[in-house]
């Protein structure tokens, strides 16, 4: 557990001061042969202009009408953004993993690669398109899965 709380605050060591991305993403993963509704509220940390750092804090809903089946999870990743971060069109891959609790409440540790492009139509804002495959639970070795997300960004100076 203090590697993860380790790994989630380096962006908060590397640099501070520096500019934070905050933002928002909603989407579909796939649960089986089911797509389930996902929400998640994202800070991002650029490490360096073509490297940033992101952890999201994401709920997946079961069933919209059934609020209180709701799975957790904090994915954390390392992205690498090839044209440069504050590009008006800038894509991004990245390494990443996770900590989070299923629909059963039970624990969860996994890892995951996403691809995705952000598009910054004015300052400060940005909006784009963002795909995961992720392994969710290495330790009960889980199926991996696909996950697809709408993504929006404001960014905000400390």
């Amino acid at each position: 557990m203090r590697s993860t709380l380790l790994l989630l605050a380096i962006p908060l060591l590397v640099r501070a001061g520096d500019p934070w991305k905050v933002g928002g993403r909603v989407g579909m993963r796939q649960d089986g042969s089911k797509l389930v509704p996902t929400a998640a509220v994202t800070a991002e940390y650029l490490l360096h202009d073509r490297l940033s750092w992101r952890t999201d804090f994401e709920a997946q809903f079961r069933d919209l009408s059934k609020m209180d089946e709701v799975a957790m999870q904090v994915p954390t990743h390392l992205l690498w953004h090839p044209v440069g971060s504050r590009a008006k069109f800038d894509p991004y891959v990245g390494l990443g993993a996770s900590f989070g609790l299923d629909f059963d409440q039970k624990a969860m540790l996994g890892l995951n690669g996403t691809a995705g492009f952000t598009v910054r139509p004015k300052s400060n804002q940005a909006f784009g398109m963002e795909w995961r495959w992720s392994w969710p639970d290495l330790t009960r070795n889980t199926k991996g899965r696909w996950d697809a997300a709408l993504t929006g960004n404001w960014e905000l100076k400390f």
